[in-house]
């Protein structure tokens, strides 16, 4: 599928409105913005319609163009999502990151993007607030996508990174080091089917840092078919003792370890890389 240009969302003059603009006139996974304590935010179509809620009705995003939501004030904000159930060109364009810094309750991103299959954004210029803890399938499907990754380092809350990359087959540039994430959980396939990644510099461990993830339950198909990456495989596997004790290993799929460096062919061991890893 050739990718859509990405056009301004919306001809708008204010900092505080997220402005966004759709491609597609079909969806059944409308955009929302939650948070308990939110009591206000306006959403407003191309048409110059408008509603109040926060949890919109899918048919209120059936207009293509620029769509503007206003909230006074982000910091109720806990999740939002323009995430669909299925790939889709739906989202064109959103900007987003002269909200991120307002948004200081917002707790988790996960499936906030995925299965928007048009280069929607730069996510690497995305500054995602330090209190995100999950990017859980954020990006998953996300196959229009030509920037480099988002930046994850500094965001030492995550316990999820799950599939947050999972099938960005356009994506560029390095992989974002996960080596400050000490509190991560689970890193199941983040990385994996990154298929267009041949640039790539970052190595196994420049990745993982000091390797040690004393929360670390599951891994499998981390960097599935992310044959870029070079390195030893081994500067992550050494380090299992440090891994949760619910970390398995084993060749079975159920298994943490389960395919961690699938057709990671450029890795230096390689070819004596234990097949419980790959």
């Amino acid at each position: 599928m050739a990718s859509v240009p990405r056009p301004v969302a919306a001809a708008v003059d204010d900092s505080t409105n997220l402005l966004f603009s759709l491609v597609a006139n079909e969806t059944n996974t409308a955009p929302s913005v939650t948070g308990t304590a939110l009591t206000d935010c306006t959403w407003k179509s191309p048409d110059g319609t408008e509603t109040n809620s926060k949890t919109p009705p899918w048919t209120f995003f059936t207009n293509v163009g620029n769509y503007v939501l206003t909230v006074t004030n982000w910091g109720k904000v806990t999740t939002f999502s323009f995430g669909q159930n299925v790939a889709r060109g739906f989202l064109a364009s959103i900007t987003i990151t002269n909200i991120f810094p307002l948004t200081t309750a917002l707790n988790t991103m996960a499936n906030a993007f995925k299965n928007n299959t048009n280069d929607f954004a730069d996510i690497s210029i995305w500054a995602i607030p330090v209190g995100v803890t999950s990017l859980a399938s954020t990006w998953l499907g996300d196959s229009g996508l030509t920037c480099s990754p988002c930046n994850i380092s500094p965001l030492t809350n995550l316990t999820s990174i799950a599939s947050m990359n999972n099938g960005c087959i356009r994506l560029t540039g390095n992989l974002s080091s996960i080596a400050n994430l000490k509190k991560l959980q689970l890193a199941s396939s983040a990385f994996s089917s990154c298929t267009s990644m041949s640039a790539n510099t970052t190595t196994v461990a420049s990745l993982i840092g000091d390797g040690v993830f004393t929360n670390l339950v599951s891994a499998n198909g981390m960097l599935g078919s992310f044959k870029w990456i070079p390195g030893n495989g081994a500067d992550f596997t050494s380090h299992v003792s440090t891994f949760s004790a619910s970390f398995s290993v084993c060749t079975n799929s159920t298994c943490s370890s389960y395919r961690v460096f699938y057709n990671c062919t450029n890795l230096t061991d390689w070819a004596t890389l234990g097949a419980e890893w790959k």
